[in-house]
């Protein structure tokens, strides 16, 4: 069998074709068909310098827009700006 990990599947998806995604593409190659689950909610662990008791975790929507709003609340303006350039750029 074959193992593996694909964190971009929460913002490519697996079931389009074709997709950006290196999994969808290695199992589409294979000729396996998988059974997807679909869920809009994640759980966020995101470490904050210097905060004591660990990261800081939170339920957030899949997607990118919501995610903006959150890195701005944790990490400020200039993390969200980092955010959207890193989306204009890909």
């Amino acid at each position: 069998g074959y193992t593996f990990e694909s964190g971009p599947s929460l913002y490519s998806g697996m079931t389009d074709r074709p997709s950006p995604n290196p999994l969808a593409n290695a199992l589409e190659i294979l000729g396996e068909e998988l059974d997807c689950l679909y869920y809009n909610t994640w759980m966020c662990h995101v470490p904050i310098p210097g905060r004591e008791g660990g990261p800081v975790s939170f339920l957030t929507e899949v997607g990118s827009e919501q995610f903006a709003e959150v890195l701005r609340e944790y990490r400020g303006a200039a993390a969200a700006k980092e955010w959207q350039d890193l989306k204009d750029f890909m």
